[in-house]
């Protein structure tokens, strides 16, 4: 016996469209069957949106943020076309001011906001998020504006006392050269979760070190190709306050050092005394400058006092790049965690 879909009872029916893509749904939603439209209407389809990169335009996201997802959507990701990808014959339109709107006025329940691949040069001011947001992803996004700082975000408003994670991966300069931005990081007391992979260049090494040591509650960092003029010493002083820290990540950085040793030496102690809650750590493709001359040292050998925190850290050992992974006679190795691109937070 074959049954219809419209005889079926909601709560199916909403099983059977949270498959469905998100234009299936607004085609449904348009349907003149009242049924439909108010199966639709059930909060539960709207709690995550994903927007493709062809439907990113503010009439698009106006009408899916006005009309279905308010007041229902926490999980909002928006993807843009990169310049080198749009399809031929498209046109690339940077973020604005309109958008950003819509998404603070018609989101107020909104946890979580993913912005991917964003032209953010008409975006001076962008930080009108509701009360409600946790985690912010701002992930390869270009051309930002000189005078937009996470300053705004952090400062201006209390309502963003609930931010939990802030990842700005690979947009570079997102965070301003100004020491503002820094501070303000520091000042937020929720924030557990920092990724600034390849968003910042420090000028200020010390401020830098000094700001980072006020975020006691910090349980994942990732500063991975960034930072320059850190010394070894730095990273211990920051250690030694993170005692919450349980994810590093300091890939391909600059590090200044009196020489190869010492670097290994200062990791030790760290390791061993100051970073009990440490699961994992990247370092690969460390990049070093010893008396001027810069070389590449990512790895460094493993003796028997380092032996035991390896083993308490559970991380894999991966044979030295430089060598022949078949050659077991080679005993420098590097530590690294299971390959990917940043700390997944």
């Amino acid at each position: 016996m074959s049954v219809s879909a419209s005889e079926c009872p909601d709560e199916i029916l909403v099983k059977i469209l949270q498959y469905s893509t998100l234009q299936e749904r607004i085609s449904v939603f348009s349907r003149v069957c009242r049924k439909w439209r108010r199966v639709c209407e059930k909060g539960l389809l709207w709690n995550v949106i994903d927007i493709p990169p062809q439907f990113a335009t503010n009439r698009f996201i106006a009408k899916i943020l006005k009309g279905y997802a308010s007041p229902y959507c926490k999980v909002l990701r928006i993807r843009f076309y990169h310049p080198n990808e749009c399809p031929k014959g498209n046109k690339v339109k940077p973020i604005t001011v309109n958008m950003w709107e819509n998404i603070w006025k018609s989101c107020p329940n909104l946890s979580e906001l993913y912005i991917d691949k964003a032209d953010l040069v008409n975006m001076k001011n962008i930080w009108m998020l509701p009360n409600s947001i946790q985690r912010i992803y701002i992930h390869n996004c270009y051309n930002p504006h000189r005078d937009t700082g996470i300053a705004q975000m952090l400062t201006n408003s209390v309502r963003h006392s609930n931010l939990e994670l802030l990842s700005t991966h690979h947009t570079p300069y997102f965070i301003s050269r100004h020491q503002s931005d820094l501070r303000a990081l520091s000042q937020n007391r929720t924030l557990t979760q920092l990724d600034l992979s390849n968003t910042i260049k420090v000028l200020d090494a010390d401020y830098f070190r000094k700001a980072v040591v006020m975020m006691t509650q910090l349980t994942h960092l990732d500063i991975s190709d960034g930072v320059r003029g850190l010394y070894s010493d730095d990273l211990s002083t920051m250690l030694h306050y993170l005692t919450k820290l349980k994810a590093l990540d300091i890939s391909t950085n600059t590090i200044d050092t009196r020489n190869r040793m010492d670097f290994g030496e200062v990791w030790k102690e760290i390791w061993a005394n100051k970073a009990p809650n440490i699961e994992y750590v990247r370092i690969c493709m460390l990049h070093f400058r010893d008396r001027g001359l810069r070389f590449c040292q990512p790895f460094f050998r493993i003796d028997e006092p380092f032996k035991p925190f390896v083993d308490r850290l559970d991380v894999k050992v991966y044979a030295c790049q430089v060598c022949n992974p078949n050659d077991h006679s080679c005993n420098v190795v590097s530590l690294l965690s299971p390959p990917c691109t940043h700390i997944p937070l």
